[in-house]
């Protein structure tokens, strides 16, 4: 059983590197999925018989999706709250 701790200073270091440690990791999956793109495009390629153009603009688009993403769910988080929004997505 761990110790509850009465050092209010330490409760709020604990916090901000949970904290940082989180968004880290939220920031690691988010790149994630673009790394894992850029490993499977020649075989989505081939799959669906894309041509060089085309799978060029799947990547962007992918790109372009991300941004729009993160300015609509950032918008409505200011509006309904991170938490709310975050369990939406």
């Amino acid at each position: 059983m761990t110790a509850v701790s009465t050092n209010p200073a330490a409760a709020t270091r604990s916090h901000a590197l949970r904290a940082l440690v989180a968004a880290v990791l939220g920031y690691t999956m988010d790149g994630f999925d673009l790394l894992m793109l850029g490993f499977m495009l020649p075989a989505i390629s081939v799959d669906l018989h894309l041509s060089g153009a085309q799978a060029g603009a799947l990547v962007t688009w992918t790109l372009v999706g991300a941004v729009m993403g993160g300015i609509v769910f950032g918008l409505l988080s200011d509006r309904y709250g991170r938490v709310r929004v975050l369990t939406w997505t």
